[in-house]
C-alpha cells in the first residue's frame, strides 16, 4: 500500500503494545497493524512494543528498519509465539492458564522483560495515549493502573467466538472442553477488560454489535484499513490460468477449512476443471496440510515473500474459513488487487459484495470456484464490484479524519469528563 497522505509533526505521544511483530507483515492481522501505525502516525508520535518469536532473532532489526517511518522507537520482546514451533511449552501454558487469573490467550503474553521494558519507558516519557494493540497486550493493563493518559484498544476480532467455533469442530473430547473453558474465560476477560478502557477500536458493525450485545459500555470506533485499488487490476483474464490461491498462517486454528476443502470441494472442483491448481500459501504447513501437496494439482507453498507472481496468474483467492471473526484482511487485499474471491459466510463477515461468493456448503463452494475460473464474464464483473466496494469504503483520506476524530473526542472527554 503507497505511503497514505504527507502530514506535520504530531503533537501527541503513545505507547503502542502489539501482541505479534508487525512486521515482516506474513498475517492478515500483521497487515492490519501497519495499516493502524501509518493512519496513526498521522496524529500522533508513536512508540511501538511488541513480541516476535524466539526462532526469529531478525524481526527486531527488521520492524526497525521498515518501521522507522511510522514509530519513533520500537522495542521487541522474544517470547514461544508461533505455536507449530512451540507445541510443547505452549501446551504447557495452556495448562497452567487454567490455574491463572488470566485465560491462555492472554497468559502466553506475560513476560517479565517486557515488563521491565514498559517501567522504563513510562519512566522516561510522559504519554498521552497507551494503545493496547490486541486483547493479549492488555495483559500489561496493571502497569497503569495510576498512569494518566487514554487507554484505547484494538479488539481485532470477538476473541471468544473464536475459540468457541473452534470448539465445535473438535472431536477429541478433551481439546474441546478445554477450548470451551477457554471460549468462556475469555469472555469473561473480554468485557472485564474492555470495560476499563477509555474507548475500543474493532474492525467490523457486526464485531461491534456483539462487544456491546456482550456489555461493552465504552465507545467503539470501526477502523476501517485504508487501501486504494491497483489500477489496471494486477491480474487480467488473458493473462491468468485455471488457479486458484489460499492465504494465511497453517496453525492448527487455521487448518479445518483448508482440510474440508481439500476433501469435500476439491475432487469437485476437478471433474469441471481437470487442469485447476490450487496453491495453498502459508507460513509453517502441517503435516496434514503437507501431505496434500502434489495431489490433483495441489501445491503446498509455504511462506511466500512476494505475492505478485501469484496474484499475476491467479483468477480467484478462495477462503474457506469456520472459525474466526472480525475482517479478513486477505480479502480487503485481494479485492483491491482485483482478484475475485470464494468464501465462507465466516470468512466474509462485514465484506459481503458482489466481489464475493459465498457459499458454506461443499458444493456451492466448489460452484464459486469453477464459475470464476470458466465464466470470463462472471469473473470480469466480480473483479470490478470488489474494486467498487473497496473504492466506496476504503479511501485513505476518511479513514484517517473518522480515527483522529474519535481519538481527539476520547482525549478531549477524559480532560473535560463534565459538560
Amino acid at each position: 500500500m503507497r505511503e497514505l497522505l504527507k502530514h506535520e509533526a504530531p503533537a501527541l505521544r503513545s505507547l503502542m503494545l502489539v501482541a505479534t511483530n508487525p512486521y515482516p507483515p506474513v498475517s492478515g492481522g500483521q497487515r492490519r497493524t501497519l495499516s493502524e501505525l501509518e493512519t496513526y502516525s498521522h496524529f500522533m508520535a508513536i512508540d511501538l512494543m511488541a513480541f516476535h518469536d524466539i526462532t526469529q532473532p531478525q524481526v527486531p532489526q527488521q520492524m526497525k528498519t521498515h518501521l522507522a517511518r511510522w514509530c519513533k522507537t520500537v522495542d521487541s520482546v522474544p517470547i514461544s509465539l508461533l505455536y507449530t514451533r512451540h507445541r510443547g511449552r505452549l501446551a504447557l501454558t495452556l495448562v497452567a492458564s487454567q490455574f491463572s487469573r488470566y485465560p491462555y490467550r492472554v497468559k502466553k503474553f506475560i513476560n517479565p522483560e517486557m515488563t521491565q521494558k514498559i517501567k522504563s519507558k513510562l519512566q522516561h516519557t510522559q504519554y498521552d495515549i497507551i494503545h493496547f494493540n490486541h486483547l493479549s497486550s492488555a495483559a500489561y493493563l496493571p502497569l497503569f493502573a495510576r498512569y494518566d493518559a487514554l487507554r484505547l484498544c484494538t479488539e481485532a476480532n470477538v476473541e471468544w467466538e473464536i475459540f468457541s467455533r473452534y470448539a465445535d469442530t473438535l472431536r477429541n473430547p478433551l481439546k474441546r472442553l478445554l477450548a470451551r473453558r477457554e471460549a468462556q474465560r475469555l469472555r469473561a476477560y473480554e468485557i472485564r477488560t474492555l470495560n476499563q478502557m477509555d474507548g475500543v477500536i474493532a474492525l467490523s458493525e457486526r464485531d461491534r454489535e456483539l462487544l456491546q450485545r456482550d456489555g461493552v459500555s465504552v465507545p467503539i470506533h470501526i477502523f476501517r484499513r485504508p487501501l486504494s485499488v491497483s489500477q489496471p487490476p494486477v491480474v487480467c483474464w488473458e493473462t491468468s490460468e485455471p488457479m486458484v490461491i489460499s492465504l494465511g498462517r497453517l496453525e492448527e486454528t487455521r487448518t479445518h477449512g483448508t482440510l474440508w476443502c481439500a476433501r469435500e470441494v476439491w475432487h469437485r472442483v476437478r471433474q469441471q476443471v481437470p487442469d485447476a491448481r490450487w496453491h495453498i500459501i502459508g507460513l509453517d504447513p502441517p503435516p496434514s496440510v503437507q501431505a496434500l501437496h502434489g495431489q490433483d494439482g495441489i501445491h503446498v507453498e509455504g511462506f511466500v515473500e512476494d505475492l505478485t507472481p501469484f496474484l499475476q496468474r491467479a483468477r480467484a483467492c478462495i477462503i474457506p474459513l469456520f472459525i474466526g471473526g472480525g475482517i479478513r484482511i486477505k480479502i480487503l487485499d485481494m479485492l483491491s488487487a482485483g482478484v475475485p474471491c470464494v468464501s465462507t459466510t465466516v470468512g466474509a463477515q462485514g465484506l459481503e459484495n458482489d466481489g464475493v461468493w459465498i457459499a458454506d456448503d461443499a458444493e456451492g463452494f466448489a460452484r464459486g470456484i469453477v464459475e470464476t475460473l470458466t465464466n470470463r464474464a462472471r469473473w470480469e464483473a466480480m473483479q470490478r464490484a470488489g474494486q467498487a466496494f473497496i473504492q466506496a469504503n476504503y479511501g485513505a483520506e476518511s479513514v484517517i479524519a473518522e480515527t483522529q476524530a474519535f481519538i481527539l473526542n476520547l482525549l478531549e472527554r477524559k480532560r473535560c469528563p463534565y459538560p
